[in-house]
């Protein structure tokens, strides 16, 4: 009976070398096949999560139009009653100290409505080509006595040559107002309180990226992904009803931007913010 040769372990020594090429390619090739369908596979999950995310944000915004219109009304009745009283002369001390706190809470409950308006995607846009660095240097001198007053260092890295962007500033200026906020927050009980801003040109394509890291308690790996997620409120974290995080979201992707977190190397938080130079559904951050 004749052996194979591969059995018998007569082959040549260059029929050898050739097996072994060729297992060699196929396991380069396979290999690189794996890495193909991981990647794909980690995009159709960023896609879907992207869909989630907009689905969310059309449901709300549907649901603020109307809640909002309706806390407005007897708001507004409340604060001319609360005008009214404030006329009178006999009001004690005591009195007034209260009436300024309702007087205090009706205004936040107006603020709070307004955000739920701007959910709703109703709200006029004023779109101009602006300097990001010069947006976030005027959020950073309002927010200044408020850093002082909790002794937070602030380390700021402006890109010398960053582009202009097409951006509306207001709402650009809220998300930098919302997440330095919630740094200023979560530094509260650190020993070191240090807030980095840091400017630069992109990863991606015609876009410009903003870096915001904080000494913080940083972000539960399990909340990692879902404090952009509406009225969610981070355990130790001063974020109101929670909405901040989740206005900031549809903000930068009405942009046409990116938005994510990532814990950093001193233990807190970092937030990147990617914005195309261009508002334009077909040049977008990704």
């Amino acid at each position: 009976m004749e052996m194979d040769p591969l059995s018998a372990g007569s082959l040549p020594i260059d029929q050898l070398e050739r097996y072994a090429k060729d297992l060699s390619e196929l396991y380069r090739s396979e290999k690189e096949k794996t890495k193909e369908l991981e990647a794909a596979y980690q995009k159709l999950q960023e896609t879907k999560d992207l869909l989630v995310q907009s689905e969310k944000l059309a449901a709300i915004g549907r649901l603020a139009t109307g809640v909002a219109h309706e806390i407005l009304n007897p708001v507004n009745i409340i604060s001319l009653r609360l005008q009214f009283l404030g006329m009178t002369e006999e009001l004690s001390a005591p009195a007034k100290n209260s009436l300024a706190i309702c007087k205090d809470q009706l205004n936040r409950i107006v603020e709070i409505t307004k955000d739920l308006g701007r959910l709703s995607g109703t709200h006029k846009k004023h779109i101009t080509m602006g300097d990001l660095n010069e947006v976030i240097g005027h959020v950073l001198t309002l927010a200044a006595p408020q850093f002082k007053e909790k002794d937070i260092t602030t380390d700021v890295q402006y890109h010398p040559d960053l582009p202009l962007i097409a951006l509306d500033r207001e709402r650009i200026e809220q998300v930098i107002f919302n997440i330095t906020s919630n740094a200023a927050a979560t530094m509260a009980d650190q020993e070191t309180r240090i807030l980095r801003i840091i400017t630069k040109p992109a990863p991606s394509k015609d876009c410009v990226q903003v870096i915001i890291s904080d000494t913080g308690t940083g972000i539960d790996q399990s909340d990692i992904y879902r404090i952009f997620d509406p009225f969610f409120t981070a355990k130790g974290s001063d974020l109101g009803a929670g909405l901040g995080f989740f206005i900031s979201y549809s903000i930068v992707k009405d942009h046409g931007g990116r938005i994510w977190a990532e814990n950093n190397e001193w233990g807190g938080a970092s937030f990147f913010i990617d914005l195309p130079l261009v508002r334009d559904t077909n040049n977008q951050c990704s």
